[in-house]
């Protein structure tokens, strides 16, 4: 698993460039159209690019900003 940690990959590569697929939060027995009037079933997601070295300091930013909010 250490090969394909987000350290790993940033040493190795920061530049490459990769997709990020978002996703709205839901309950695990629905889907909702995007503009949440209607029940789905594809599960929509937006789509847009970055570099591994910006989507691991979105990731650290995220994870630390989790740690405060539980405090």
């Amino acid at each position: 698993l250490g090969l394909f940690s987000t350290k790993s990959l940033v040493e190795a590569n920061a530049e490459h460039a990769v997709e990020v697929r978002t996703q709205v939060q839901q309950p695990a027995d629905e889907n909702w159209d995007p503009s949440g009037t209607g029940q789905t079933w594809p599960c929509e997601s937006s789509r847009s690019h970055t570099t591994i070295a910006k989507y691991a300091q979105y990731q650290a930013s995220s994870f630390q900003e989790s740690l405060q909010v539980r405090t």
